[in-house]
């Protein structure tokens, strides 16, 4: 084996040898941080699709920066960067100033420490600036980036088109879809300065692309955004949800409030297709929300017109009018004293009145009157001692309340109207008038919440089927109000248009006593 000797002059070379290695990293190192101190750098990151121009060239180089040529499309990704006027980083400004904005881009300069940014182009083919790409998402497409994210948005144009892609093909008319909530899964912020939802219906149906200048967006989710809209409305279904906010927190039933007004200025178009009603009093106080089905609309503060029939007479403290704007009637209280007037229908006011629709005996209409100015009107009592004038059967009418579940069984072939226990013992008889022919419907029905003391053709009635059309009423009566004898003797036959007749009390025992949603069985 060959030996080596190492001299001292030998031993003192390698460690200074050492020391230089050593000193060389330290400044290697150094002059990586200070130019990476040097060159802004970001931590931002966007989705980029990799969609760029693939033809590209190397356009400039030097020890710091090379310079590519590379087109394309960036958008705007960080709202907490600087965006450089040109390589040299001498000013910038702050890329909040065009966040979600999409640029045209053509150039990419790469720095030494590896850090990437895109040169910027306006529309107008201005130089904005320079943006590290960590800062955007990049595509090849003018629309920009699909931005995710969950929102709302009502269609508030019925003018435009909504696109099946970007390059404008039509895929339907906003026509089609005007006051509908619909749900947007994501955004394009398009380099023609454009924004544009990617929308779908509620059961996720995808519509197109639609300009963000057609729609506004929903604060409350898929019940939409609010519309301003001038009615008045009238509850006339019980049964619904009244609800304090669009978080749907209850408040009431519309049960409770049947027949009230309200003024609506604000309405919801649910993603769902329901409409809810935005109420208000008449102090402008906001009372709740309501599904448009719960309600009619009226032609003004008097609301919603109701079905109503009633004899009335007025009192001196009433005034007539013609209108809801209070012009006053032709006709007044001086006219009509001591006359027995119809009321057809009424109205509840927004200003918490009850205003009747007047007309005379024969069917002249005379104008609108405060209910508190009229009281009932009570026909003179005529033939006492006639069977029509008496109950069917000499004993007491049932205490229904003794029979839950009973119900009428009216027999058209006996012409009879039998109360009957649920297990189908009968309990009262009645004679009665049915329909000639076939004009008295066979089938099911329900005593309907329609009912009063007379109308044109007899007294004392109470619907069973059609809100008012077909009734159980006494025997009809002449123009003087008093019963028609002859008509009144054709009780246990038929002879009516419809309607089922009755003696006089037997009529008043159910106006007064059958319960709404009591059966009714035609046979």
């Amino acid at each position: 084996m060959k030996r080596v000797y190492k001299t001292k002059g030998y031993t003192t070379l390698k460690k200074y040898r050492n020391r230089i290695l050593a000193f060389s990293v330290i400044i290697a190192v150094s002059t990586a941080a200070l130019l990476s101190l040097s060159t802004p750098s970001h931590a931002v990151t966007a989705a980029d699709d990799g969609k760029e121009s693939q033809t590209t060239a190397l356009v400039s180089s030097n020890d710091d920066i090379s310079t590519t040529v590379v087109n394309g499309y960036a958008t705007v990704t960080s709202s907490v960067s600087k965006i450089w006027s040109d390589l040299h980083w001498s000013s910038s400004v702050p890329s909040s100033k065009y966040y979600h904005q999409t640029f045209r881009y053509d150039q990419i300069a790469t720095l030494k420490n590896g850090s990437r940014y895109v040169r910027l182009i306006s529309r107008s083919n201005q130089v904005i600036g320079y943006l590290n790409v960590a800062c955007t998402g990049r595509t090849s497409y003018a629309r920009g980036i699909a931005i995710d994210g969950t929102a709302y948005a009502t269609v508030t144009t019925n003018s435009g088109n909504i696109y099946s892609d970007f390059d404008w093909h039509v895929a339907s008319k906003l026509s089609k879809y005007y006051h509908q909530t619909l749900k947007i899964k994501r955004t394009y912020y398009h380099s023609n300065g454009q924004v544009y939802y990617s929308m779908y219906t509620y059961t996720g149906h995808w519509v197109g692309y639609v300009n963000s200048n057609y729609v506004t967006k929903s604060v409350s989710g898929f019940v939409g955004a609010a519309i301003s809209t001038n009615r008045y409305v009238t509850i006339v279904k019980k049964g619904l949800s009244i609800y304090a906010n669009l978080a749907w927190k209850k408040s009431a039933t519309t049960t409770s409030k049947i027949f009230t007004t309200y003024h609506v200025i604000r309405e919801y178009h649910h993603g769902s297709g329901s409409i809810y009603y935005q109420l208000k009093d008449k102090n402008g106080v906001v009372k709740g929300y309501v599904n448009s089905a719960a309600v009619y609309q009226g032609s003004g503060q008097q609301g919603a017109a109701i079905g109503y029939l009633k004899s009335i007479s007025l009192t001196g403290s009433c005034t007539i009018w013609k209108d809801f704007s209070w012009h006053k009637a032709a006709k007044q209280y001086s006219n009509l004293k001591g006359q027995q007037l119809k009321v057809k229908r009424y109205y509840h006011h927004l200003n918490g009145s009850i205003y009747y629709s007047v007309y005379t005996k024969s069917g002249s209409w005379i104008g609108y009157v405060n209910a508190s100015g009229t009281k009932k009107y009570v026909a003179s009592k005529q033939y006492t001692g006639a069977f029509w004038l008496k109950p069917s059967e000499n004993k007491p009418y049932p205490n229904l309340n003794n029979y839950p579940n009973a119900y009428f069984s009216v027999s058209q072939e006996k012409q009879r109207v039998y109360i009957k226990a649920a297990n189908g013992k009968t309990l009262y008889t009645m004679i009665c008038s049915t329909g000639l022919g076939n004009n008295t419907p066979n089938g099911w029905y329900k005593i309907q919440a329609e009912r009063g003391l007379a109308f044109s053709g007899a007294n004392y009635w109470t619907s069973w089927l059609n809100h008012g059309q077909y009734l159980f009423h006494t025997v009809i009566v002449n123009h003087d109000r008093s019963y028609n004898v002859a008509a009144a003797k054709k009780l246990g036959h038929k002879a009516s248009h419809g309607c089922i007749r009755l003696p006089v009390p037997d009529a008043i025992w159910i106006y007064k006593n059958a319960p709404v949603g009591m059966r009714v069985h035609i046979y």
